[in-house]
């Protein structure tokens, strides 16, 4: 009683106490345990954020002290997570929490905190709350906790089902660069353990290398963006389109600042050193080759050096019938739109 009144009541030196107090009773003596842990997971929620701090740490510590006690602090965790009333600074102290836990996790924790993400990520989804630093820290979480969770039976081997993959890659194009780079960084993580197909994966980050927001970002973000981008090449088997990466991050570094120009041509010389098969165009010659021998020869080549010049010219001083300015407006109307994008370019090809 004395703890809970410290906890609920005093002032910030005696929550301190008391929650120092309370985390041994938790390691040492648990015969209150359900008592003791809804009240330091409910400082998590405390106004002052050096009292939510300490509170994440003692959490960690017992945690790590006691992993059979996670499946219990994640239950506990949750019901915060998910009150009506609870602040954003709660939530993000939450959180951060779950993600400390999650590497010393057991893979059914792990896959409770997967679970538990992506029903916060919904959430805040059909809010249009996508740019704050709370989604950062779910995908801080998923990105620990997803390489040990387990997938769903019946679920083909995939953490992800559908709806939530194409939310997922909707939230790289739209959300803001930061949140975007880390969503990349979890698709990554879920095409490492081989739950995910690759290429629209690949697809997205080669889209998102000419996004324009990466001029002015911050140093911490390029170098997510670039440690993305090495590990995303380095495990790529498909040597055409990790050569196409190649000459994307060659492109970004005409126009890019010096720092991230400076860090795609480190991140290039690391992996031309991994990957001899990288330099030149070993795929390309391969494919000329091929259309070689697929196209038609053309025949206006002999007329070059002939004759034939000057059948042209009389063919062109014979008068040409009037073509009717409608039938010109309908052949342009009836064009197909369906023309090279360089921002839609698929790498493997």
């Amino acid at each position: 009683k004395n703890v809970m009144q410290g906890l609920q009541t005093g002032q910030e030196h005696n929550k301190n106490a008391s929650i120092v107090a309370a985390a041994r009773l938790l390691s040492y003596a648990p015969e209150k345990e359900q008592m003791l842990l809804t009240m330091l997971v409910n400082k998590l929620g405390d106004p002052i954020a050096k009292i939510a701090s300490k509170a994440l740490h003692h959490l960690s510590d017992v945690a790590q002290r006691h992993p059979n006690m996670c499946g219990v602090i994640v239950a506990e965790a949750e019901k915060l997570l998910f009150r009506n009333n609870i602040s954003e600074r709660a939530q993000h102290f939450a959180l951060c929490f779950l993600s400390s836990i999650a590497p010393s996790g057991r893979p059914e924790v792990c896959t409770k905190l997967v679970n538990i993400c992506f029903a916060l990520f919904k959430v805040l989804v059909q809010k249009g709350a996508v740019n704050n630093r709370t989604m950062q820290a779910i995908l801080r979480c998923l990105q620990k906790a997803i390489a040990e969770a387990q997938p769903a039976k019946g679920s083909d081997g995939e953490l992800l089902n559908k709806e939530m993959q194409d939310t997922i890659y909707r939230l790289v194009h739209l959300a803001d660069i930061r949140v975007s780079v880390q969503t990349l960084g979890l698709l990554l993580q879920l095409v490492t353990v081989k739950t995910e197909k690759s290429d629209r994966f690949y697809n997205a980050l080669y889209v998102k290398l000419l996004d324009l927001n990466l001029i002015n970002v911050g140093g911490k973000t390029a170098a997510q963006l670039l440690h993305i981008v090495h590990r995303a090449i380095h495990i790529d088997n498909h040597v055409a389109r990790a050569q196409a990466f190649v000459k994307r991050l060659l492109q970004v570094t005409l126009y890019a600042p010096p720092q991230i120009a400076a860090g795609c041509l480190i991140v290039l010389h690391k992996l031309l050193r991994m990957r001899q098969e990288l330099i030149g165009g070993i795929g390309a010659t391969d494919e000329v080759s091929s259309l070689k021998t697929v196209l038609p020869e053309d025949g206006d080549l002999d007329r070059f050096g002939s004759d034939a010049e000057d059948e042209v010219k009389e063919e062109a001083d014979e008068p040409q019938p009037e073509v009717k300015t409608e039938a010109v407006k309908s052949k342009v109307v009836n064009i197909d739109s369906c023309k090279y994008d360089p921002y839609h370019r698929v790498p493997a090809f």
